[in-house]
């Protein structure tokens, strides 16, 4: 499957090509903001290289891994590398904006962050959440702040448009853990709510001393007093995948955070993730990366 670069975007969306992307040859720092109403046009089902979130009233089809799902509320939706979608707008008309950037863009913490919001969201096929009114408004008004800082601000400008992200992201946490909570949930569904809670809360690793409690499906399914299969057949019905999908993606998702922001060895790393000897976390990462722990660390300092 081809991936969309920045470039491909804005070609798409017939918009003029930024500078930065075609001065830096694709590799600088790259921010936007952009109104929906000139660039919610029909994406085709496909892997994008860069972050977006997009904040939308209008009604749509998005395309997902696991089939279509049919939007018409306000919704806001977090998209990151690495996930293939597709969105087919069904009014003329779309009301909202669009903000995308690159890797080089996004500090340390701030990647954090984003992980944060996909790991509450974990269980769904795709990072979104609903909104009502008021609170679509009130995010709106933080993206219109985006867009302003972006254009025309100049002093702390860099630390307002962080200062606006998290708030966004904060604001989407909540809203989530909100509705989780005043909701009657169905007896499966609150199966699946605490599978992903014990597996969250097992994170972050703090030393290199701490170890994972739950390592197999066998564990959570003994924690949950329910049978495997049982557990298994849900996860599959709700999200797509397997239990042991789901614990091999957090896995590598704290391995990725790991080599990347602390300076545990790889042996320590593989030792904190459950991984008996440092050659099968390796074979572990490389399966579902494509490539070793070590290159993976040494890629990400090259870049920062």
């Amino acid at each position: 499957m081809q991936t969309e670069d920045l470039l491909g975007y804005y070609t798409n969306i017939k918009k003029e090509i930024p500078l930065d992307l075609i001065h830096s040859q694709r590799n600088a720092l790259h921010f936007n903001v952009i109104k929906t109403e000139s660039c919610m046009l029909s994406l085709p089902y496909a892997r994008r290289d860069y972050y977006k979130i997009t904040l939308t009233q209008n009604p749509g089809i998005l395309i997902t891994d696991q089939g279509e799902l049919k939007v018409d509320r306000p919704t806001i939706f977090f998209s990151r590398p690495e996930v293939n979608y597709g969105w087919e707008p069904l009014a003329a008309n779309q009301d909202g904006y669009v903000c995308l950037f690159n890797e080089s863009f996004l500090t340390k913490e701030m990647k954090l962050e984003f992980d944060r919001v996909h790991e509450e969201m974990i269980a769904k096929p795709f990072t979104y959440i609903h909104l009502d009114q008021a609170k679509f408004q009130e995010l709106f008004f933080y993206f219109e702040r985006l867009a302003s800082e972006h254009m025309d601000g100049l002093m702390f400008k860099n630390e307002i448009i962080d200062s606006l992200l998290r708030l966004i992201i904060y604001n989407v946490i909540k809203v989530h853990r909100e509705t989780i909570d005043g909701q009657r949930i169905p007896a499966g569904n609150r199966l699946v709510h605490q599978f992903f809670t014990l597996l969250n809360n097992q994170f972050p690793l703090e030393s290199p001393q701490q170890i994972l409690y739950l390592k197999s499906p066998a564990d959570y399914a003994n924690r949950l007093n329910t049978h495997i299969n049982h557990l298994n057949h849900l996860l599959k019905a709700m999200t797509g995948k397997s239990t042991s999908q789901h614990i091999q993606e957090r896995l590598l998702l704290e391995g990725k955070k790991l080599l990347e922001n602390s300076d545990w060895t790889i042996g320590q790393i593989g030792q904190g993730l459950g991984f008996e000897y440092p050659q099968h976390f390796t074979s572990f990462f490389k399966k579902h990366a494509l490539i070793t722990p070590k290159i993976h660390r040494e890629r990400f300092i090259r870049q920062v």
